[in-house]
């Protein structure tokens, strides 16, 4: 992404940028809602969810071209 005219390539400087120029809604997971759901806190999307589906969509990738396994 293009932020201020500088390129951020790393998705978790990403989400903090986010975070700091639209604080709402708020993307920090309370500890206490830490436990699953459709998103890691829940119903509510967070930075860990942001953080982790380019993660996971790049392990399926990866899984599914070298291994040869699927993933849900």
């Amino acid at each position: 992404m293009k932020f201020d005219d500088k390129w951020v390539p790393d998705s978790d400087v990403i989400v903090g940028i986010l975070e700091k120029k639209f604080p709402e809604p708020f993307l920090i997971t309370p500890p206490e809602f830490a436990c699953g759901g459709l998103y890691i806190a829940g119903e509510k999307i967070t930075a860990v969810d942001l953080s982790l589906a380019p993660k996971l969509y790049h392990l399926k990738i990866a899984l599914g071209h070298f291994k040869k396994w699927s993933v849900l």
